[in-house]
């Protein structure tokens, strides 16, 4: 019996802007580098300096961003059916609650890239908020729209719903797509 479903925020619930190789550049990284672990590996002022330029990013993101249509009355649907909602993002957490706050949503578990120690695609975070809710992973599915998402998910051993409103195919993961809200719906029978 499904319990509980964890989302990707950003192009999974909300839009997202964000350019990376921007944001690569303006930290002066290489395109190939990963920026969470870039700024874990930095130290001092200027850690603090290169967090700012991300932080820049992702707010200017959040304040742009719009809700996928349909993703609100699914949120309704599972709180009514007494399933417990999360978000798993390599977002921060000012910018997560900004954007949560921003569109009047709530779930009851969010983790964002301060609150681990790896980050996605390790299964790090969606086995840490199953055995915060004390569910299987059997109970819970993981919703998300990169290729990166869909690898967490099978790294966790965790059901996975891509979310394909890019028309992207994904080769060798395991995943059932779907192209808006309502359809998930359909797919998960809520």
């Amino acid at each position: 019996m499904l319990k509980g479903i964890i989302f990707d925020l950003d192009n999974t619930i909300i839009t997202s802007n964000l350019d990376f190789a921007q944001i690569k550049c303006d930290l002066g990284i290489a395109r190939t580098d990963d920026i969470i672990e870039h700024l874990r590996s930095v130290k001092g002022e200027e850690r603090i300096n290169k967090e700012y330029i991300v932080h820049r990013h992702e707010t200017r993101s959040v304040e742009v961003c719009e809700l996928f249509p349909d993703f609100k009355k699914l949120l309704e649907k599972c709180k009514s059916a007494k399933m417990k909602t999360g978000i798993l993002t390599r977002n921060s957490r000012p910018c997560t609650e900004y954007a949560l706050a921003k569109h009047q949503i709530a779930f009851d578990h969010v983790l964002t890239r301060e609150d681990l120690t790896m980050q996605k695609p390790h299964p790090e975070g969606l086995l840490t908020i199953c055995q915060t809710w004390q569910v299987t992973k059997d109970e819970v599915i993981w919703v998300g729209d990169s290729q990166m998402d869909v690898q967490t998910g099978n790294n966790a051993g965790i059901k996975t719903y891509y979310f394909d409103h890019q028309g992207k195919s994904l080769e060798n993961l395991r995943y059932i797509s779907f192209k808006n809200y309502a359809e998930l719906v359909q797919l998960i029978e809520l």
